[in-house]
């Protein structure tokens, strides 16, 4: 009698691409928070160098291309990007937007920086909407004192929670359109 092979179901990849090493520990807090709750995804998180809008988009886009040609298929594509540049210079703006959007690739506006976004996980400080990177940083370490830039999923793990990224996704709606693309499911809904 012919043995039965187990289906083993392969997880879906997806990308994600931020400004710097905090936005790769939060992409990777992501793939271990979505491992412990059993989505079968697999996030490949790549930290930029930095730049414009545009200049994070067109990196994005050699990142991709480059995975991709080495056989990667992305079922989704994000970019944490800093809103602290926008606006700068409108037409490299629209240029981010529409590449872009040619590529699939979803753009989750940071408020003004990583720690506004972080803010908007916080239920004592996530309405709050600072004007300014230096604010950002003042009011997340009321909340969070022992956050640093630049850290690990380790660090991001030890305080953040799915009540957190519950909270984010009811701020962010470009945070929560990309996780419903992923198939990350809201609880109770």
């Amino acid at each position: 009698m012919p043995r039965k092979i187990p289906h083993i179901q392969q997880k879906k990849l997806v990308f994600i691409a931020g400004e710097g090493l905090s936005e790769r520990g939060y992409g990777r807090w992501l793939n271990h928070h979505a491992a412990e709750i059993g989505l079968s995804i697999s996030i490949r998180v790549e930290a930029l160098a930095g730049g414009d809008p545009c200049d994070l988009v067109e990196q994005s886009i050699e990142k991709l291309a480059a995975a991709e040609k080495s056989g990667a298929r992305y079922r989704s594509r994000a970019l944490l990007l800093d809103s602290d540049l926008r606006g700068m210079n409108i037409d490299r703006d629209q240029r981010a937007i529409n590449l872009s959007a040619r590529k699939n690739l979803n753009l989750i506006w940071q408020e003004p920086c990583h720690e506004g976004f972080l803010l908007r996980h916080f239920d004592a400080v996530n309405q709050l909407r600072p004007a300014t990177v230096n604010r950002a940083e003042q009011l997340l370490a009321r909340v969070w004192p022992q956050y640093e830039k630049g850290m690990d999923a380790t660090k991001y793990k030890s305080v953040l929670s799915s009540d957190h990224l519950e909270r984010a996704r009811n701020e962010i709606p470009a945070l929560n359109d990309f996780l419903r693309s992923i198939g990350w499911g809201r609880r109770g809904r």
